[in-house]
């Protein structure tokens, strides 16, 4: 996570790569290709419902094995 007592002084293109890297390290750490897309405000994902009971599910099935 970032220091939020400094300025982010990121490029908005570096912001946008780095919450697609984001995306695509969940997709991979649960082995599930899900819809997803950027807000304009390139740090914002947004998921659908469907989309986050399905991580939830994914998470609850690892904490229970």
């Amino acid at each position: 996570m970032s220091n939020k007592t400094t300025m982010d002084t990121r490029t908005p293109r570096q912001v946008r790569e780095s919450t697609i890297n984001s995306i695509c390290a969940l997709q991979d750490a649960i082995g599930v290709l899900f819809p997803w897309r950027l807000d304009q405000d390139d740090n914002r994902v947004s998921l659908s419902n469907e989309t986050i009971q399905q991580i939830l599910k994914h998470i609850k099935g690892e904490i229970q094995s």
